[in-house]
């Protein structure tokens, strides 16, 4: 309206909409999931080789809505899932471990309100309610399958949190929500989020090196898809 001066002035009604769990609403789903949770006994094998398994997965896309992809993969959350299993029945075939690392490398999910982490570059995709369920749906039956498969004396997760479609936030949430269940069931399994753009752990006498190769904020461009003379100058000296 205008006042006596000529001046306007105008009510402004903002409104929200969350796209994602309340507080309230996690709780309630955390409380479906935990009180059919018994912990499971580790089962091992008699006799296991001295040799670690290293399961690496990247780039899941969760919930992602593109209509192709650079190697014209199909994506639904059923093919997610049975993707997931079929490396458990892969990893059967192999024999028995010392260790099994499974290695997430990052962007599990697509984006958060359907851009990636800087803003400006919309993926399309999911709520990110969906997104997270189908994320957390399917990444619990594959813990559940291998983590009872009988193949390794110990198990540990490397969550690399810090990657361009789910920055360090989005992908933490779902991972620690996956934590609070693995904690649960399987309190045997040692989880770790990395937040770093290049983060390390160990296995006896080797140092193995974690990136998803373009991070929230510093890398910037992506590293190459073949190893050229300066990457490999750079990631020499880095370990070094």
């Amino acid at each position: 309206r205008m006042l006596p001066n000529g001046m306007w002035v105008y009510n402004v009604k903002i409104k929200c909409e969350e796209d994602f769990y309340s507080k309230e609403q996690l709780e309630e789903k955390l409380k479906e999931i935990f009180p059919r949770i018994r912990p499971v006994k580790p089962v091992v094998p008699r006799k296991a080789d001295t040799k670690m398994l290293a399961i690496l997965i990247s780039d899941d896309h969760a919930g992602t809505l593109n209509d192709y992809s650079l190697y014209g993969n199909e994506w639904t959350p059923e093919i997610y899932r049975d993707r997931l299993l079929y490396l458990v029945d892969e990893a059967k075939q192999l024999g028995s471990f010392e260790e099994v690392n499974v290695i997430s490398l990052g962007d599990q999910m697509n984006g958060w309100n359907s851009q990636t982490t800087r803003g400006g570059h919309e993926v399309k995709s999911l709520s990110n309610k969906e997104q997270f369920d189908i994320y957390t749906n399917a990444r619990s039956e594959f813990y559940d399958a291998l983590f009872t498969s009988n193949i390794s004396k110990s198990y540990k997760i490397h969550d690399v949190e810090n990657s361009n479609h789910t920055g360090k936030d989005f992908s933490y949430m779902a991972n620690r929500f996956l934590d609070m269940y693995l904690s649960a069931k399987y309190p045997f399994v040692n989880r770790k989020s990395y937040f770093l753009p290049i983060d390390t752990f160990t296995y006896g006498i080797h140092t193995i090196g974690l990136t998803h190769g373009k991070d929230e904020s510093v890398m910037t461009k992506a590293l190459p898809f073949k190893l050229d003379d300066r990457t490999d100058l750079f990631l020499y000296q880095y370990f070094d």
